[in-house]
């Protein structure tokens, strides 16, 4: 079993029994206090955009930083100057919770991406109410049928929707129903190794007309411009800036 398999048996074991402790009837009575920000106007308005990440760890990195809260990372990035925020909610795997999702949400007016290994649809409710503006969809991980189900579901509820595709193998399901805001992750799932050279390779797969989003392995000032010069209309970064936060002066 490899660690995505971990990941995913873990997810569903999670998900269970937060169903038993919070039935969707029971969130779907939840007000949720927080107007909607749009990530994929955020993005489209500008030449190139920057979505920075909070995550205390990874499976990959090992632990990142836990000393910087939701918060501040969020009056940070703000004053950074990003497009958006993407925060964790994986607990097991990356020590995030919806907590700091909210948190962040509320000291700050951008846009809140919800990370996480979405399989299930409660999880779409949780996260509109807990004040996200969208979500990540993993194609990998998800059937057609499914992707598609859910992706249509999140837009009914105000979700905006970021599927990220990580193989070539996954990468038709785009083309079936068109998502308007597509992340490549460069990481591979098996090994969780990067390689940014897969930008490249994965580019010309994409549906035109859609926003395209580089996620993972991305460092630096060199990063940032490789990936733009191929087109892509924004990067995702985390652990770099997570592990030094004075990096974000040199992007």
């Amino acid at each position: 079993m490899n660690i995505l398999d971990r990941i995913l048996e873990n997810k569903r074991w999670e998900i269970a029994k937060r169903k038993e402790n919070y039935p969707i009837s029971f969130l779907e009575k939840q007000n949720r206090n927080q107007p909607h920000t749009s990530l994929y106007k955020a993005i489209s308005t500008s030449k190139f955009s920057l979505i920075c990440e909070f995550k205390r760890r990874s499976p990959s990195t090992g632990i990142i930083n836990t000393d910087l809260s939701p918060d501040e990372c969020a009056i940070r990035y703000t004053n950074f100057g990003a497009a958006g925020i993407s925060i964790l909610t994986d607990k097991k795997y990356f020590d995030g919770s919806l907590k700091d999702l909210a948190r962040a949400k509320n000291s700050t007016h951008l846009p809140i991406l919800r990370k996480d290994f979405i399989i299930d649809d409660y999880q779409l409710t949780e996260a509109w109410k807990a004040g996200a503006d969208a979500i990540l969809l993993i194609a990998d991980i998800l059937d057609l049928a499914t992707l598609t189900n859910f992706y249509h579901k999140a837009k009914d509820i105000g979700l905006e929707v970021l599927v990220e595709v990580h193989s070539v193998k996954h990468a038709f399901k785009l083309n079936s129903f068109k998502p308007e805001m597509v992340g490549v992750n460069c990481r591979d799932l098996n090994t969780m190794t990067t390689n940014l050279n897969w930008f490249e390779k994965m580019r010309s797969l994409l549906p035109s007309n859609t926003i395209c989003v580089a996620e993972s392995g991305i460092s630096t000032k060199a990063d940032i411009n490789f990936v733009s010069g191929l087109g892509y209309n924004a990067a995702l970064i985390g652990s770099s800036i997570m592990q030094d936060p004075s990096l974000l002066n040199d992007l």
